[in-house]
């Protein structure tokens, strides 16, 4: 059984490749930077061409994700959806949050990404940056 990977809606500056860890980049976005994952509680030092994603349960869950930036730079929200066979994969939708700094900007930024569940019950995860 094949598995295609479709993006829903594309995004500016960032690549379209899985982020793992804050220690070993996934890949490159399209301006030649690396694509991390942070953690919360931990600030993610890098620099302005790199990408800094958050990977969220997907809307077709019945959550909603927004996100608020504090600091230099654009935050884009996307879909991304699995399919198996054409049809959409159990589970397979991905809300991602991309962070891109202002290009020769440096300082500090922090991403908060709040999931508000179908019941109305809402989370937030505050991400910090600093962009060297």
């Amino acid at each position: 059984m094949r598995i295609f990977t479709l993006a829903l809606a594309g995004i500016l500056g960032a690549g379209c490749f899985p982020a793992f860890s804050e220690e070993k980049p996934a890949g490159k976005n399209s301006i030649g930077g690396n694509v991390y994952e942070p953690v919360v509680g931990r600030t993610i030092t890098i620099t302005d061409k790199d990408t800094v994603r958050v990977t969220t349960p997907g809307a077709g869950t019945g959550r909603k994700t927004t996100a608020k930036l504090t600091g230099p730079g654009k935050t884009v929200i996307w879909m991304l959806s699995s399919l198996i066979g054409g049809k959409s994969a159990p589970d397979g939708e991905k809300t991602l949050v991309d962070y891109t700094p202002e290009i020769g900007k440096t300082g500090k930024a922090r991403i908060s990404v709040t999931i508000t569940n179908p019941d109305g019950k809402a989370e937030t995860k505050d991400y910090d940056v600093e962009v060297k």
